[in-house]
């Protein structure tokens, strides 16, 4: 059965509800991995500047720090980002709008 179980059939999707769905789990998987980011960097920090750096070998200590500096620079990106996501989510909200509006 093409319909599925019960034979029902399914709907296709609006081109705007595709959009919409692709915009929210993209922004939330960033969400999620900049929430990560900002642990690791928190940790890095922590293990950099607190007692741990007496314990550390150079390779060590050069991987965090690495870390850091990428995570800090990948902070100030998300930034832009998320503009750009919210400006998307707002033409998608207004176009679908109009849509529904329009005899």
């Amino acid at each position: 059965m093409a319909g599925g179980a019960r034979g029902e059939r399914r709907t296709a999707l609006r081109p705007d509800q595709v959009i919409f769905k692709v915009v929210t789990g993209t922004t939330f998987l960033l969400m999620a991995v900049t929430g990560l980011g900002y642990l690791a960097l928190s940790w890095s920090t922590v293990v950099l500047l607190g007692a741990f750096v007496t314990v550390l070998q150079k390779k060590d200590f050069w991987s965090i720090t690495v870390i850091s500096m990428i995570q800090a620079a990948r902070s100030v990106n998300v930034l832009y980002f998320r503009i750009f996501i919210s400006v998307v989510y707002i033409i998608i909200k207004y176009s679908t709008q109009v849509l529904h509006n329009t005899p």
